[in-house]
């Protein structure tokens, strides 16, 4: 069964900003790398420092204030420094600390922002006219980003973050309070920017009395765009009773435990030889000029609709498997690290370093890139939850070494795709194989049973298990983008095909006239 709350979805329209809306946007993106640079500063200047409260005999994180030293007498009565420390004051303006802690427990521990925030208000900046411009909202929004990125940090699960440099941007504003955000047939109003006109599809896809929790303005080549945050139903069905195990990699996007496979679309190397030409056209504009900008925007623009491709697909692909299974297992892969450069690899004399095949290594790397599997991976929890089914990661182990029948380990290079069993003569393909042994494994950690939890689904057990098949073929998914509510593709007409262009170098064909010689005659 559905969940009785909500689920949170976030929703996408295209922004029509006027030209002075555009240059307020633009200078408060810009303006608020300084706040960002700041605070990030303010944290690092947090976690060097410490100062000791003599009351309570522990160090708080603070900036640098003014130190002092504990001495003690030791057993020849001689004074000795002991510690340094720092009284930590109640009220205000004795120190010249920028974030007060004044708590017993520090306020940074736990959750940053509210230290920055406290820090980063426009009376304590009077004497900076452009920054008390920003709205008080995006300002927050900002702070609430840095401390999270900040946070992943000191619990080891990201790097630290970075500074931002001269030709770094920030291509968002975010306002994580917009309850009282009004909406009005096509139109969105937000303080300080007025009415902002919007697509046609604010009204069918966003609900009347839906409140928007978190609003993003994004600046993308493509324009502008809002991002709307709010409580909106998926258009899912409800988990059935079928279980799927899921193989992905790179030959299929993913193969599942019934024996189908899907192929992948490969959006990027597809779209390669025009960004490598549009680089190429890049690299030879004058720097500086307005030609240069232009052709970065191209490129730009080539590399988003890449991503929107692979977004796209992703989106359709993970609602067909949720609406067909109510029960998924994967691999718990971490991506990042099949993505990790090779080590280098040093010669036993100390003359160099040998071959570590860097060069096929990146060519595996951007195969992984372009199959966004994290990115799949993630719709398919998200969706699984929303529906109420069941979505568990596995251990990866020999999942394709071990037979799914016997439980026989049979080693194989990559190069080997079909999978024959040495002990009792099983013969599958490989990533089928690994699904269905996948599959096994996530039995284990399901909540609850399922009647087509092992080895493939027949046509008895599907009839019992799902009360509304879908209609579309799993080997056809790029074709079915109905799956996606949000557009309406029924009307669209095919595009006229274009006209090939010719090549620079290659000549012009001509017919058979006869050319006649013209000589000059002195």
């Amino acid at each position: 069964m559905k969940p009785e709350k909500l689920p949170v979805k976030t929703l996408v329209f295209k922004a029509y900003l006027t030209n002075s809306q555009k240059e307020t946007v633009d200078s408060w993106m810009s303006r608020l790398k300084w706040v960002w640079n700041q605070g990030l500063e303010l944290l690092i200047e947090l976690d060097t420092f410490a100062s000791y409260h003599k009351g309570d005999k522990a160090y708080y994180p603070c900036c640098p204030i003014p130190w002092e030293t504990h001495w003690e007498k030791d057993k020849k009565d001689n004074w000795q420094p002991v510690r340094p420390f720092s009284q930590i004051a109640d009220r205000k303006g004795i120190f010249s600390c920028p974030l007060p802690q004044y708590g017993k427990t520090p306020r940074l521990k736990n959750y940053s922002c509210f230290s920055l925030n406290s820090f980063f208000v426009h009376k304590n900046h009077k004497d900076k006219p452009w920054f008390t411009e920003i709205p008080t909202k995006f300002i927050r929004g900002v702070l609430k980003s840095l401390s999270k990125a900040w946070d992943e940090y000191k619990k080891g699960k990201k790097k630290k973050p970075k500074f931002k440099g001269k030709y770094d941007k920030i291509t968002s504003l975010i306002n994580e309070d917009a309850k009282e955000t009004r909406l009005s047939d096509r139109h969105i109003f937000i303080g300080n920017l007025g009415k902002i006109k919007t697509d046609n599809t604010l009204n069918e896809r966003w609900i009347d009395n839906a409140k928007i929790s978190v609003l993003k303005i994004c600046k993308k080549p493509s324009g502008y765009y809002l991002q709307l945050t709010g409580e909106i139903p998926y258009n899912l069905p409800d988990a059935n009773d079928r279980a799927v195990g899921l193989d992905v990699g790179l030959k299929y996007i993913f193969a599942t435990s019934d024996g189908e496979t899907i192929d992948p679309p490969k959006f990027l190397r597809k779209s390669e030889k025009r960004l490598k030409r549009l680089g190429r056209s890049l690299s030879r504009s004058q720097k500086g000029s307005n030609r240069e900008a232009k052709k970065k925007t191209k490129l730009a623009r080539q590399h988003e609709k890449v991503a929107d491709q692979r977004r796209l697909f992703n989106h359709a692909l993970s609602t067909k498997i949720v609406s067909d299974y109510g029960a998924i297992a994967v691999e718990d892969l971490k991506i990042a690290n099949l993505m990790r450069r090779p080590k280098k690899k040093e010669k036993a004399d100390g003359s160099g370093f040998e071959h570590n095949r860097a060069a096929q290594k990146s060519g595996l790397n951007k195969s992984f890139a372009d199959n966004g599997l994290g990115q799949l991976l993630g719709f398919m929890e998200t969706k699984s939850q929303v529906t109420g089914g069941e979505f568990v990661r596995v251990n990866p182990a020999y999942t394709s070494q071990e037979c799914s029948q016997c439980k026989t380990i049979v080693k194989k290079s990559l190069s080997t795709r079909t999978h024959v069993c040495t002990s009792c003569g099983y013969t599958e393909d490989r990533d089928v194989n690994a699904a269905i042994n996948i599959l096994n494994r996530g039995v284990n950690l399901f909540k609850k049973s399922y009647p087509s939890s092992i080895g493939k689904v027949t046509d008895e057990e599907i009839a019992l298990s799902v009360d509304e098949p879908s209609n579309y073929p799993i080997t056809s998914i790029m074709g079915n983008l109905e799956l996606l509510p949000s557009k309406d593709l029924s009307d669209l007409q095919p595009r006229k095909p274009k006209r090939k262009r010719r090549s620079r170098f290659k000549p012009r064909e001509c017919g058979t006239e006869t050319f006649i010689q013209l000589s000059l005659v002195l």
